[in-house]
């Protein structure tokens, strides 16, 4: 993936894991405030895939928090 290998940048971000929400959330903002953006979740900070467990529900219950914690809400596409 392209964006693995030219790191991180002003739209692009990773972050290892989905426990980070708080800065799952900042990044979201950050985008929605700029050009938008990608998150990489499961990516540490140089671009090496750790990867992440998720159940069945993790992505909807992600999506969900994003758009409880933003104003207006925001849905991102996953």
């Amino acid at each position: 993936m392209e964006n693995l290998k030219s790191g991180e940048s002003e739209t692009v971000e990773f972050k290892k894991s989905i426990s980070d929400f708080n800065g799952i959330l900042a990044t979201v903002s950050a985008f929605l405030n700029t050009k938008g953006g990608v998150l990489l979740i499961g990516v540490d900070d140089d671009g090496e895939v750790i990867g992440v467990k998720i159940g069945k529900r993790t992505l909807e219950d992600i999506v969900n928090k994003i758009a409880q914690n933003t104003n207006p809400k925001i849905y991102p596409e996953v």
